[in-house]
């Protein structure tokens, strides 16, 4: 469980590494269409600039051709003037052809107003139009540049939790490591205890089967001693009973005999064979002692 947790947590770091990678590319993006942006800002200035100028020029004309009106009303009404004071005079050959040169003048001068004030109107149209782009173009701008602040203060903010969290990740893995350091050391220090305890263990066992055999050599010792005492107990119960036969037949026989005999007999018997009876009693008890002294014996070692 603990190594599946720590290849989570080295998956989960590598992953929180790819996402810095992937935002800080995200800013290196963005950095370079902001670039582009103000690139096309410098474009668009150089541009407004050069329609600053164009305005200028149309001014000039403007004022110029104002000036020309003026002055081409200067001159009809001097002509009317002239034409007036010219009235009584007789009127010459190349006089017609000028007025209707004058008048084709005066036509052109008029159309030419009329375009110009035509021209004039698409002008204003136009640099209306430009300036309602202009300002729409400024607002985008500056919608464009909060988003792009607030995606940077975002990033940071992402940057710093990322960091924050790598830190977190680096540190609870050497702390892992550590443990795990631990934990093989005290692994190793178990194996070795469970290594005594299995020579412990095998001498143990090795000591119960000596005592096993000895254990099983007592008991067939025992019953060995427990048959011969058993032997000897039988043969003490024969000899008891023909003991006790022998001490009937000589009651019998010494109520048989008269005194003198018996007195006789029994002074024979005590110079040949002295109280034969009790020592066989003595035997017999002693022997019954020593029945008794083994029975206690082996009950004790059972």
């Amino acid at each position: 469980c603990r190594e599946t947790n720590l290849i989570r947590r080295n998956e989960t770091g590598r992953d929180e590494h790819e996402k810095l990678k992937t935002d800080t590319e995200c800013s290196e993006n963005q950095s370079e269409m902001r670039c582009l942006q103000l690139v096309d800002h410098r474009d668009q200035n150089h541009l407004t600039a050069k329609i600053g100028i164009m305005d200028q020029k149309v001014n000039k004309q403007n004022e110029a051709d104002w000036q020309l009106s003026k002055n081409t009303s200067l001159t009809k009404e001097r002509q009317k003037q002239l034409w007036e004071e010219n009235m009584p005079l007789k009127e010459c050959s190349g006089c017609q052809e000028l007025r209707k040169a004058l008048s084709f003048i005066q036509e052109e001068c008029e159309s030419l107003k009329k375009e110009i004030c035509e021209t004039l109107k698409c002008l204003d149209k136009e640099r209306s139009k430009y300036h309602s782009m202009k300002e729409k173009y400024k607002e985008k701008v500056c919608q464009a540049e909060h988003k792009f602040d607030d995606e940077t203060s975002r990033r940071d903010e992402k940057i710093k939790n990322l960091e924050r969290n790598l830190s977190l990740c680096s540190h609870s893995l050497t702390k892992e490591r550590e443990l795990a350091v631990c934990i093989t050391e005290e692994n190793e220090k178990l194996l070795d205890e469970r290594r005594k305890l299995l020579w412990q263990l095998n001498e143990a066992e090795n000591n119960t089967k000596e005592s096993h055999f000895t254990a099983s050599l007592f008991k067939s010792r025992v019953d060995y001693l427990e048959t011969e005492n058993n032997k000897l107990g039988n043969k003490i119960l024969d000899m008891s009973d023909q003991i006790n036969i022998l001490e009937r037949n000589l009651q019998n026989t010494q109520s048989l005999l008269p005194t003198e005999e018996l007195q006789k007999c029994f002074n024979h018997q005590q110079i040949f064979t002295p109280q034969p009876v009790h020592p066989l009693r003595d035997m017999v008890a002693g022997i019954q002692c020593l029945l008794d002294s083994t029975h206690i014996c082996d009950s004790q070692q059972t």
